[in-house]
């Protein structure tokens, strides 16, 4: 199974999603964990890599098991409420950052909408 952290970047009431190459749904920042990479480590490294930004801190939120919708493997995502220092941009990796507010618009994965964004949204963090 397929482990992930996943970067929760919050600002006035807005979520931080990304997407890449040859994509048409966006994600939350964040990557696969490494072996002897722990889930905080990663996350440290996914966002400098993909958003050229330092973590400041990282409080684990929530976590969920699912197939992932884009490349159909079993994945365990942890999320965490993370706090960053830097303007995030676009890496080689990333092509578009979008802010957005808890009606948005954008594909996503159901699973992600239905226990993480709604569990922001119940806790007034959207």
């Amino acid at each position: 199974m397929r482990e992930r952290a996943s970067a929760l970047i919050i600002d006035k009431k807005k979520l931080l999603l990304v997407t890449g190459h040859n994509s048409d749904g966006y994600w939350t920042p964040g990557g696969r964990i490494e072996k002897g990479e722990t889930p905080e480590e990663c996350l440290k490294r996914e966002l400098k890599e993909e958003l050229n930004v330092k973590m400041i801190e990282a409080k684990f939120y929530d976590e969920y098991t699912k197939e992932n919708s884009f490349s159909k493997e079993m994945q365990h995502t942890r999320c965490y409420l993370v706090k960053i220092d830097g303007k995030p941009k676009s890496s080689s990796e990333i092509t578009e950052i979008q802010w957005v507010k808890r009606n948005y618009k954008l594909r996503t994965s159901q699973m992600f909408q239905d226990v993480i964004i709604a569990k922001l949204i119940r806790d007034e963090l959207l």
